[in-house]
């Protein structure tokens, strides 16, 4: 198993690490990030996994800072056009740019709040840690909603780094079982 996933990361890092360059000139947390991410001899030791989530969050932060954001009017119509049974205002919805910043401001802030429960001076109990890294893992689990979302905000993936998030949501689960783990 072990085998296979450092296989994965490596086949990850030879075809995501182009997206590096471009990554980095606007979030600069990115780089370090992805490299984090698709090294197969990733610290992942208490020590290591800390780093990783002070990263997460610097990138989160940095992606917020970016993404444009809905008014709250807009905020408001997204919400109010998301309780319907109504085919028709739901497909308009899902198609709207407003209903793309939600998603994506949604993601980055749940990614924000999450890694800074992990950033505590205390040692935090493993299930603890180990259920939020899961947790952010499974906020990146729609990639390919992320990279739709920022395509209608005519926004590129590669520029934000959305193009590794999938590297870092496996980075996420090996963190998470490495804690269970005790290490």
């Amino acid at each position: 198993m072990d085998r296979l996933f450092h296989a994965l990361l490596l086949l990850s890092a030879l075809v995501w690490l182009p997206s590096k360059a471009v990554a980095q000139d606007q979030i600069p947390a990115a780089r370090e990030l992805i490299t984090i991410a698709v090294r197969p001899d990733t610290d992942y030791t208490r020590t290591g996994r800390a780093k990783f989530v002070r990263l997460l969050s610097a990138y989160c932060r940095e992606v917020l800072k970016i993404l444009p954001t809905n008014t709250p009017t807009e905020d408001a119509w997204v919400a109010s056009e998301g309780h319907t049974n109504d085919t028709a205002k739901m497909r308009r919805l899902v198609a709207s740019r407003e209903y793309s910043r939600s998603q994506l401001t949604g993601i980055f802030v749940k990614c924000e709040q999450i890694t800074d429960k992990l950033i505590k001076p205390d040692a935090l109990p493993v299930e603890y840690e180990a259920a939020n890294l899961v947790s952010l893992a499974i906020n990146f689990n729609s990639e390919d909603d992320i990279e739709f979302s920022a395509s209608k905000l005519e926004m590129k993936s590669k520029e934000l780094g959305f193009d590794f998030l999938h590297a870092v949501r496996w980075a996420l689960l090996v963190a998470s079982l490495r804690t269970l783990e005790k290490q």
